[in-house]
């Protein structure tokens, strides 16, 4: 009888590629803070509007002539070595740095703008609780 040595194989690699991307994340984390630097995580849906390529994958599925990150960022930076498919990560992290550069120069703080956001997001959770608590008192 063969069996497989490795019941369900697959899965235990799926899950080791998604734990070391978090640890890579945090260990990078860990240097910036221990260095006092400061960053701002700026979503994904953030930087590809500001490059005018947001949901572009579903665009371009349609049909329509929408570029890739790859090709907007061999378009930005032409002496970079982006020749390969799989240097996608590659040309991300230079839009990315092309984005902090123009928000540098504009002074534009993105981590200030998330923070009033999110502040935004609290105060009408805390007014829809006291909503929901004052209904709740009316009744009883």
């Amino acid at each position: 009888m063969n069996l497989p040595s490795k019941p369900a194989a697959g899965i235990d690699d799926r899950w080791s590629g998604s734990g070391g991307l978090a640890a890579n994340f945090g260990i990078w984390q860990g240097f910036l803070i221990a260095l006092n630097l400061p960053y701002v995580l700026v979503a994904p849906a953030t930087w590809q509007a500001v490059f005018g390529i947001h949901r572009w994958k579903k665009l371009q599925e349609k049909g329509l002539p929408v570029k890739s990150p790859l090709e907007l960022a061999r378009e930005h930076f032409p002496d970079a070595p982006l020749e390969y498919k799989a240097d996608s990560g590659c040309a991300v992290r230079l839009l990315l740095a092309k984005l902090a550069a123009h928000d540098t120069t504009r002074g534009i703080d993105r981590g200030a703008m998330r923070e009033v956001r999110q502040d935004i997001t609290r105060k009408k959770k805390k007014a829809a609780k006291a909503t929901l608590k004052a209904q709740a008192t009316m009744f009883w």
